[in-house]
C-alpha cells in the first residue's frame, strides 16, 4: 500500500498545477479490458468502508483502522476534486466489469514543484486481489498521464515489505530506482520505503 492514498486531500502550496486533461479523459469512466475505472460516487461508500477496516488495507500505512467518519470525509472530498476547475489530484473507482461494484481506489497527484511528474497509489478490496486488476488500472492511469496530462515520470513510494505492490508497479513497468532507508515511520516502525518510477516514451 502506498503511503499517501488516504492523505491525498493536502492544500497545496506554490505552483497550481493540475490534471484538467485527465478529468476530461476520465469524467465518463475509462475503459479497459477488464476494468472500467471511473469519477468516485457517493454510493461507493459502504464498498470502500468494508474494505478498508481490513487490517491488510492499512497494514503499511502510518495510520490506525480508518473510522466511517474519516472514510467519508475522504470519499466526499475524492468526489469534490472532479469539480474542481484545475485539480492536482483525482481518484478513480476501479470496477470489474462483471463485478457491478467498485473493487478498490487509484489516484494520481501532479508534483508540486514540477508540472511533468506525479506520483500514483492504489489500494484493491481483497476480495479482487490476486486478479491482476490493479496492474491493469495501474498502466491505463500511467497511459492517459503521458498522453493527456503531458507528464514525463510517474513515480511511486511503497513500503519494501509490501511485495505484493511492488510486483504491481514491476508488472506495470515501473522501474526500482533506490531503497530509502529508515524513510517512513508506520505505527512507531521505522520503515525502509523503495523509490519506483516510469517515463514517458520518447517520440523519434
Amino acid at each position: 500500500m502506498f503511503r499517501s492514498l488516504f492523505e491525498f486531500l493536502q492544500r497545496r502550496k506554490g505552483p497550481e498545477y493540475d490534471l484538467q486533461g485527465i478529468r476530461r479523459a476520465g469524467k465518463d469512466g475509462l475503459a479497459t479490458a477488464r476494468l472500467r475505472l471511473r469519477p468516485p460516487a457517493r454510493a461507493d461508500l459502504p464498498h470502500i468502508r468494508r474494505y478498508a477496516a481490513r487490517e491488510a488495507f492499512y497494514r503499511y500505512l502510518d495510520m490506525e483502522k480508518p473510522t466511517p467518519e474519516g472514510t467519508r470525509t475522504y470519499l466526499w472530498a475524492a468526489i469534490a476534486a472532479w469539480r474542481s476547475a484545475r485539480p492536482a489530484e483525482l481518484v478513480f473507482a476501479i470496477e470489474p466489469t462483471d463485478a457491478g461494484r467498485l473493487a478498490g481506489l487509484i489516484r494520481i497527484r501532479v508534483d508540486e514543484d514540477d508540472e511533468t511528474g506525479a506520483s500514483v497509489g492504489f489500494h484493491l478490496d481483497s476480495d479482487f486481489q490476486g486478479r491482476g486488476y490493479a496492474t491493469e488500472a495501474l498502466r491505463e492511469i500511467v497511459r492517459i498521464g503521458f498522453r493527456d496530462a503531458g507528464l514525463d515520470r510517474i513515480r511511486a513510494e511503497v513500503d519494501t515489505r509490501n511485495e505484493r505492490s511492488c510486483r504491481v508497479l514491476e508488472r506495470a513497468g515501473f522501474r526500482r530506482e533506490k531503497r530509502m532507508e529508515g524513510y517512513r515511520s508506520v505505527r512507531g516502525t521505522v520503515t525502509d520505503w523503495y523509490l519506483y518510477a516510469v517515463t514517458a516514451p520518447r517520440s523519434g
